[in-house]
Formats: structure tokens, sequence, C-alpha cells
């Protein structure tokens, strides 16, 4: 955040004060706090970026808006829809700019290849398809092998997460395809858990077919693949893949670190092109750039390799809701197909 060119980053908080105290010293920030309302009433405080488990975000995003702070919020906004949409409605009653922190919208990879379908270098889009498979991560077999019995990792506890790792990093893709191709839907989709994920309450196997609407006139068809339960030793692969009639291009959201482009020749021949542009120094930092952009009504802020001049920030709560809104139709029948607020609010009461 201080990288940005024309902000500065002038207090934090934490629910533990010493926690807050330890960050602020070590990054140079003057104040420090220990409750979200404190941090609220500092009359330096004209913008908040709001890094909170998933649980809370309506409680501190309302708070927030309540205090007419200009917000950018981890994603995903929210645990479900309908709170994502009670955030969305409370910031744009109070007029007040509300960003979601999906940074590939700002990202040169994702900007170049949305500039490359705009200008339908790609042709007709017949097809999208993305998988991402991950061995299964040490804080889940950690929880497993001891039957239970340790405390459950927040990113497994649908109460704070919202949902299984889908939900933590398999919305950065849907927001990606929304991003690139319009607007999103789940038509059908098999939600299931392995035995590897036992003890847990969540969901590691998610897969979806999608139609994809808005960017041609014809729906693009696809599907979405995660599973977070393979073997110790199998790593993470990664690929998203978007077929067109003139050129096939495949790259990796999660890693974000070019684009691979075919092209089959007439001959029956394919030239390969691998696009590879420099990064920021920090890969939120064209995001966080526009946000900045967007308040001070400044256009022009390019400082170094990797950066580029964004107006506004791309990421919008509207944007951040539709996200939201895929991942609940993907997850819903891991969850009896009831993901409300409701739902949430009387598991919390419990």
């Amino acid at each position: 955040m201080y990288k940005a060119v024309g902000s500065r980053l002038v207090a934090v908080m934490r629910r533990s004060l010493d926690k807050a105290e330890d960050f602020a010293r070590r990054h140079k920030v003057d104040r420090f706090y220990s409750s979200v309302e404190d941090l609220l009433q500092d009359p330096q405080v004209n913008a908040v970026y709001i890094a909170s488990p998933v649980g809370v975000h309506v409680e501190h995003a309302l708070a927030a808006a309540k205090a007419g702070k200009p917000t950018l919020l981890e994603k995903p906004i929210a645990r479900c829809e309908e709170e994502a949409m009670t955030i969305v409605k409370a910031f744009e009653a109070a007029k007040v700019p509300l960003w979601v922190a999906y940074y590939r919208r700002a990202h040169p990879t994702w900007v170049k290849l949305r500039s490359m379908l705009e200008q339908e270098e790609l042709g007709e889009i017949r097809w999208v398809e993305y998988s991402l498979d991950c061995e299964i991560s040490d804080d889940v077999a950690d929880f497993v092998a001891s039957n239970g019995a340790a405390p459950l990792p927040w990113r497994l506890d649908p109460q704070m997460s919202g949902g299984g790792l889908a939900m933590d990093v398999g919305v950065h893709a849907m927001d990606l395809l929304s991003y690139l191709l319009g607007n999103v839907e789940v038509t059908s989709t098999r939600v299931s858990q392995s035995a590897a994920y036992k003890f847990t309450p969540v969901e590691d196997y998610v897969l979806c077919n999608l139609s994809c609407t808005g960017y041609q006139s014809e729906a693009i068809p696809g599907i979405a693949r995660w599973d977070f339960a393979q073997p110790k030793g199998r790593g993470k692969r990664e690929m998203l893949r978007i077929v067109g009639t003139n050129k096939i291009v495949e790259a990796k959201p999660l890693a974000s670190d070019g684009l691979r482009i075919f092209s089959h020749r007439a001959d029956g021949t394919v030239a390969v092109q691998n696009v590879a542009l420099p990064p920021s120094e920090h890969v939120h930092q064209n995001l966080i750039q526009s946000c900045v952009n967007e308040l001070l009504g400044q256009n022009e802020t390019r400082t170094g390799p990797g950066l580029l001049a964004l107006p506004r920030c791309p990421s919008t709560g509207q944007t951040g809701l539709a996200a939201t809104r895929v991942l609940d139709q993907a997850l819903m029948p891991h969850y009896g197909g009831d993901r409300s607020a409701e739902r949430w609010s009387q598991s919390q009461a419990k």
C-alpha cells in the first residue's frame, strides 16, 4: 500500500493490540488500534483496506460504509451472495466507493488478454476450461491426522470462510472468467468430499459446467474444476484454456506469469507465441493504485515496470458480488441447497 503514488498508510488495526503495535513498528506506521470503531474514528484515515476473515466482512464493511470510508475489501466479498448484496447496497446507499481485491483485473497479463479478446484476435470463442489440482495442504493433513481433535483451520470452517478452498482460491478463476468473457453462470455442478478431508465440514472437489454470456452473441460453454485433495508430492497444476476459431490461449491465473498463444496454420503446423509481460513490484500494486487514482481523479501514475495507468478500479462491489454469486451456485449441493445469510447467522448463534 505504501508503494502507491498519492497515498500513505497511516494506521493499522488488529484484535490484539500487541500484534497491531508490532506490525506498525515493523512497517513504520504511525498509529495502531485494536478495534474497528477506533480506527474508523481516526480523522487521518479516509480510506480502508479490510483483510479480516470472510465471516466478519459484513460487520466490518457495514461499519466502514456507515463511517463514509471508501473501502478495498479482501476477496471473496462475503460468505454468500445474500451477504455480499447487503454490503454492496450499504455502500451504494452511502454513496461511498467499494472495491474488491481481485488484483488480476489490474494485472498486465490479464489486461493484455482482455484487449486481445476485445479486438477479436482469438476469433469466435468456442470453449473455455479451467482446472486446478493441488496436493493436500499441510493444515488439512494435520487436522485429519489428529482425527479432528486439532483446531479447525479457519479456511475449512464455513462459518468463517463460507466454504472450503474453492471459496478461498477458486473464486479467483470465476472472477477472472467474468472479467474476460462476461456474465458467468453455473449450469450444473458436482461437489464432493474425499477421505482426505474427513472430519472437515467442507468440500474438496468441485466440477462445474459453465455458460458465459455477454462477450459475443452466442453463449460460450465451458467447464471449471478444482481438486484440493491430491496426494502429497503432486504439487499444484493449473491451466486456463480459451479456444477461439483463430487462436487458442493458455495461461495460469494463480501464477499470472504470461500467455501461451497457439495459431493453427492451414498446412497443419502450429505457431506458438509466448507473451510474458513485466509484473509490478507487488502483485496488488496496480489494483491499489487504481483505487487511489479513482479517489484523486488522476489518470497517469506509471512509475516503474509492470505498472499501468488505470483511472478507475476495475474490481468493484458489483463485480465482487457476481463472483460470489457464481461460487454460491457451484457449492450449493454440499450445503443442502442453503447458502443464505440466515444459515450463517444461525450457525453463529450455535
